[in-house]
Parts: structure tokens; C-alpha cells; sequence
């Protein structure tokens, strides 16, 4: 399996990129009540799935190895009111992987 160079999601990010709809995947709502306690989303991308737990009132871990997709996950959040108890957008592990936490 070849796993896709980072300037090909820089590339696909500088547009809309394609797996972004505007809400969280079917899905994670489909089993949103049968998830309890913390929830990484592990590429999270631009935030949707994270924000959307984070809106149910989970704690949420979304990282991603881009900076754009945080950006724009940072973006929505504040569009939408989205202030939980305790949030941080911080890099992981380092500056070139933000990493946003509603923990």
C-alpha cells in the first residue's frame, strides 16, 4: 500500500478537499450514543467528526498533519459557538502537526 506524500494532501487542501461535506460522517451519528468518555479522531482533517462530539459534550483529541485543516477545524469551531469547557488547538508533535483538544 503506498501511503500518499504530505504535498499531495497540501495540494487537495488548498481547494475543498472531497472527503470534507460540512458535517460529521453518517456514521460516527449512526453510534454517537453508544460512545462514552474520550474520542481521538486521528486525521481529523477540518474538524467535523471532533466538533461534533465535542459539541455532545465529549472530550475530543483531533489531530491531523496538516496546518490548513486545523485552521479551517478552528474556523468552524468559532462560526459555530463551539467553546467547550477547556479547548486547545496546539501542535503535535511538532509545529508542522497541529493537534486541536477539547480536553
Amino acid at each position: 500500500m503506498t501511503i500518499p506524500a504530505r504535498n499531495t494532501f497540501e495540494s487537495v487542501y488548498a481547494g475543498q478537499a472531497p472527503w470534507d461535506i460540512g458535517r460529521p460522517q453518517k456514521v460516527f451519528l449512526a453510534v454517537a450514543d453508544q460512545i462514552s468518555g474520550f474520542v481521538l479522531d486521528a486525521g481529523c482533517g477540518t474538524g467535523e467528526n471532533a466538533l461534533f462530539f465535542a459539541e455532545q459534550g465529549r472530550k475530543v483529541t483531533g489531530i491531523d498533519f496538516l496546518a490548513e485543516p486545523i485552521t479551517r477545524a478552528r474556523k468552524k469551531a468559532s462560526e459555530r459557538g463551539c467553546r467547550p469547557p477547556s479547548s486547545s488547538w496546539t501542535p503535535w508533535p511538532s509545529k508542522t502537526s497541529p493537534k486541536c483538544s477539547t480536553t
